[in-house]
């Protein structure tokens, strides 16, 4: 029905059936640089809520080591992250968590390995907005019993002639027609919608991980991405935390939002067929082989699958969190030294 629809109207439509669909893609990390009072205001919060053991063990460190509360608070603070990463993933980094050893790459090159094949899929789904709108639209049509499709079933050819006869202008009939779509779209149960927006945002967030420059985090470990992925694991070398602190904490990000997914999370295969239909050049909802499409699907459902596993293993296993606040905490309490 849609595809009916002149231009303008049909861009609103597809946009009214999205929009719910949208509202968490554009969550992005805002780096922010503290300001020195900002540092400072920080450390004396945490310090404040110490417990009574902790207050003494700081006091040693501070009688012991002769700087002042501040520099002995974050050198505690510093000692309980690198505990804690090397726990959590021994000989994941070097000395003092300063490197981040092959063991690191070799790990995200097993998440590249899962992300590679259904790059084609998202490089259409996220990047073509026809397609995106199209294959909306298409999923509801699918989803719901009750879906109209052509214009004729909101206003027929008569009732179209006897609002030109009365006004003379076809910017009524156009307004009469919009009128009928929106009342008919909020006969659309919401309970559809969250379905919806559930299976879309799967792909939204899987799509942050499949678009993740690893490219340019495998280049600290002296490796330069192939086209193709290898089954060996390439040669890499210790890279350095402090330069690579952005791009980790991209990878945390992304990583972070598909461990949000729920355990019952939702792929609409709908989605999936209408990619195979763009694949093939074919319009989306034309007759295909049953049983050769199901294959493709399947296939395609897979790979999504094991990423979303495999992600998630990656973000409980590995301490992106503790190496980004080790190195942060670093660089803070340098700066606090440089201060005072």
């Amino acid at each position: 029905m849609s595809s009916e629809l002149p231009e303008n109207e049909r861009k609103k439509l597809l946009e009214k059936i999205t929009k719910r669909m949208q509202k968490d893609e554009k969550e992005e990390i805002i780096h922010v640089e503290l300001q020195d009072e900002e540092r400072d205001r920080i450390i004396t919060n945490e310090m404040a809520q110490l417990r009574l053991l902790q207050k003494i063990v700081l006091w040693l460190k501070k009688f012991f080591s002769g700087k002042d509360p501040k520099e002995a608070f974050l050198d505690l603070k510093l000692s309980h992250i690198k505990k804690r990463i090397h726990q959590i993933a021994p000989e994941l980094t070097g000395f003092e968590t300063r490197n981040l050893t092959p063991k690191f790459a070799k790990r995200l090159y097993d998440l590249y390995k899962k992300a590679y094949p259904p790059f084609s899929f998202f490089r259409v789904f996220s990047k073509n907005v026809d397609f995106r709108h199209n294959a909306s639209a298409f999923l509801v049509e699918k989803k719901y019993d009750g879906v109209k499709k052509t214009i004729g079933e909101f206003i027929t050819i008569d009732e179209m002639e006897e609002i030109f006869a009365t006004t003379s202008f076809e910017d009524e009939i156009k307004k009469e027609l919009l009128k009928r779509l929106n009342k008919y779209l909020k006969t659309i149960p919401e309970s559809l919608f969250a379905d919806i927006e559930a299976g879309i945002k799967t792909l939204s967030y899987l799509e942050k991980v499949v678009f993740f420059p690893f490219g340019s985090i495998f280049q600290y470990f002296h490796y330069n991405l192939e086209s193709t992925v290898e089954e060996k694991y390439p040669f890499f070398e210790n890279a350095p935390v402090m330069l690579m602190l952005d791009l980790l904490e991209k990878l945390y990000y992304s990583v972070y939002i598909v461990n949000r997914l729920p355990d019952e999370y939702i792929i609409h295969e709908e989605i999936l067929l209408a990619y195979i239909f763009y694949k093939r050049d074919q319009e989306i909802g034309g007759e295909v082989n049953e049983a050769d499409v199901k294959v493709e699907i399947d296939e395609l459902n897979k790979y999504l699958k094991e990423l979303i596993e495999d992600v998630q293993d990656f973000y409980k296993k590995i301490p992106l969190l503790e190496l980004i606040r080790d190195r942060k905490s670093t660089r803070l309490n340098s700066s606090h030294t440089d201060i005072s």
